[in-house]
């Protein structure tokens, strides 16, 4: 059988591997994950279906002792989940992977046109992939002829927590608090400034404990509108998240309606939750190309929007194509 293997350097997007895993163990192919020891807590539920090795890249041995293991692995192929940054530019400046197959998954195609790292990077890269169908449409992808995969499949994490939700509308927004990501201030100046139905609940789903979440939850209290708002003040495990997106009437990407990097350049983790779970998203007209792709509702103005949360979702999403995805992935990866 031959080998595969999926390469983390990075201490982020660890939620692309697992589907990966699962497309390659169940095409019948041996399968290691190779992640950064800050990450390995995240992918320790992966060792029921692969081996999982790690390394402290903080250190700069640690990339020697990475090359040369990876050295001895002659025809195997290296998915690297993240193709780009200083730590893969460091690994793959390292000579000499001749007889291994480097494919890679970049995040922001804008890296492929503005970062002199990102063509040194691409020197190695047999084949660069994408994790949207829509990304591969733009014209970084088309030029460099990029192929789509699908990840958006979540572990399983069954729990018991009973989730009181009544007769409440719950749009989730996922992730830890980031204003540089998601506009958290639009959302809290709709609920401060309209009568919403008190049924209406939006979940902040992420360790509001993290990055700017002080400054949003303080903002919320300011305003007196916690009774719209759920939030955690500590990590959500797996089986608590997947429990909260479960009952989600909607999902919220919150992107500002002038975020076009991301018809162009990037994704949003939850168009993949969207599909992984199939939850309806909300963004704004300005999106509306995305329509083609995901399962969406939207809005134009603020009376539209409060108008869609206002009741129950009608539209009906798609379930996720396992076997479609799984036989895109691998001949992605030129497996079949």
């Amino acid at each position: 059988m031959k080998k595969i293997i999926i390469l983390e350097l990075n201490n982020y997007h660890t939620e692309c591997i697992y589907a990966q895993v699962l497309y390659l163990t169940k095409s019948g192919f041996r399968v290691e994950v190779i992640c950064s020891q800050k990450t390995l807590k995240h992918l320790e539920y992966l060792k029921g279906f692969c081996p999982v090795k790690s390394y402290d890249f903080s250190e700069v041995l640690s990339f020697f002792k990475l090359w040369w293991y990876l050295l001895q692995q002659k025809k195997s192929h290296i998915v690297l989940n993240t193709a780009q940054g200083n730590r893969v530019l460091k690994l793959l400046t390292l000579p000499t992977f001749r007889k291994v197959k480097f494919y890679g998954i970049i995040h922001n195609l804008k890296k492929l046109e503005a970062s002199s790292g990102q063509k040194l990077i691409s020197r190695k890269i047999n084949q660069y992939l994408v994790i949207a169908d829509y990304l591969k449409e733009s014209p970084a992808a088309v030029e460099k002829g990029i192929k789509s995969i699908n990840t958006s499949i979540f572990p399983n994490a069954d729990s018991f927590l009973d989730i009181p939700k009544h007769q409440n509308i719950w749009i989730t927004i996922p992730g830890n608090i980031e204003l540089k990501r998601r506009d958290y201030h639009w959302i809290i100046d709709v609920c401060s400034k309209n009568k919403l139905p008190n049924n209406i609940k939006f979940i902040l789903l992420g360790n509001a404990s993290k990055g700017d979440g002080k400054e949003i939850i303080d903002r919320i209290k300011n305003e007196h509108i916690e009774n719209q708002f759920i939030w955690f003040d500590k990590f959500v495990n797996q089986n608590v998240f997947n429990d909260y997106i479960k009952k989600s009437d909607y999902l919220l990407p919150l992107l500002h309606e002038n975020r076009s990097e991301y018809l162009i350049y990037k994704t949003s983790g939850t168009f993949s939750l969207s599909e992984a779970f199939s939850k309806p998203m909300i963004l704004h007209s300005n999106f509306r190309n995305l329509n083609k792709y995901y399962c969406i509702e939207f809005y134009s103005n603020i009376p539209e929007f409060i108008h869609i949360i206002s009741k129950q979702p009608v539209i009906k999403c798609k379930p996720f194509d396992f076997e479609k995805n799984r036989i895109q992935y691998l001949e992605a990866l030129k497996l079949i």
